[in-house]
């Protein structure tokens, strides 16, 4: 028993460190972020960094994990996921096999956003 109240320990242990060192990429971020915001009023970038990937047959019934695809799938939605900015995406355009390209729109925290109102249609 006393074995399993150790391992349990090191677990939480572990988790408390790497929680920590998160919260101070996290803090640096919104800093770089707010340095930002302290020039413009919106951050405008692609919404991702690639159009969608091919779905293979067997990712539907079996899944399937591709961590450079994803990284750039996910890449430019950092500042509305992790730091909490509010961000749309809107449609801009169609890549050459007809896929779709968007772009985001990022603003500031507690900023009266005029893209946050827009409808689209």
């Amino acid at each position: 028993m006393m074995f399993l109240q150790l391992k349990y320990l090191r677990s939480v242990r572990m988790f408390l460190i790497s929680y920590q060192k998160n919260m101070g990429v996290k803090q640096r971020l919104m800093y770089y972020h707010m340095e930002i915001f302290k020039k413009v009023d919106i951050i405008v970038t692609p919404t991702t960094a690639m159009t969608a990937p091919i779905i293979s047959p067997t990712a539907l019934t079996v899944g399937e994990t591709n961590m450079p695809i994803t990284e750039n799938l996910m890449r430019f939605v950092l500042a509305g996921n992790l730091l909490g900015f509010p961000a749309i995406s809107v449609p801009v355009g169609y890549d050459k096999q007809g896929l779709p390209i968007g772009m985001q729109l990022i603003g500031r925290h507690g900023a009266n956003h005029p893209f946050c109102a827009w409808q689209l249609p």
